[in-house]
């Protein structure tokens, strides 16, 4: 960091070399403006803060995986939930990690995606460490310039609760049928 005549900071990258002709040298000294490239980190590190704080704030279960189904990032939920940290889910397979099944789930919308390379969705019932759960997962493609798949996000929320109103309610509205009809 140097200074400017007129007091603003400068970042410079200086490079120095020595250069021998015969009995005689010089140095030559390069002086390149970093200024710019330091904003453009700064404005860089802090967009990856921004879409950190956002991935993380969402709050139900999102990651990102790979082609091969490998857990490529997770947000704070999906590490909740599962009650380990993000490093034991990093590189494992979201099966293996999430239902400690050897092969993916039935009617996964990972797998339609990876397949068709178009967003998908489905409704599962599964068992999860504590509980039988209804999930309603979304994937969405993650592609390339050249539409090649990169990665796949994977959306899930948890709708047992919501599931078990609506049977409740059905339920009811038979009962009132059957009060009309009798």
């Amino acid at each position: 960091s140097l200074m400017r005549k007129n007091g603003i900071p400068l970042e410079v990258d200086l490079s120095l070399k020595r250069i021998d002709f015969g009995d005689e040298f010089f140095y030559q000294v390069i002086f390149r403006d970093l200024t710019e490239q330091r904003k453009l980190e700064k404005k860089i590190r802090e967009s990856k803060r921004n879409l950190e704080a956002i991935f993380d704030g969402i709050q139900d279960r999102l990651s990102i995986q790979g082609p091969d189904y490998r857990i490529l990032r997770v947000n704070r939920p999906v590490v909740e939930r599962y009650h380990t940290t993000y490093q034991a889910l990093i590189g494992k397979k979201c099966y293996e990690a999430y239902y400690q099944k050897s092969e993916p789930c039935e009617k996964c919308p990972v797998t339609v995606t990876i397949e068709t390379k178009q967003p998908a969705s489905s409704v599962l019932k599964v068992s999860e460490a504590d509980a039988d759960t209804t999930l309603r997962k979304f994937s969405y493609p993650i592609l390339d310039e050249k539409g090649n798949l990169i990665s796949i996000i994977e959306y899930v929320q948890d709708i047992t609760e919501e599931q078990r109103l609506q049977e409740q309610l059905i339920q009811s509205e038979k009962l009132a049928g059957v009060g009309v009809l009798a």
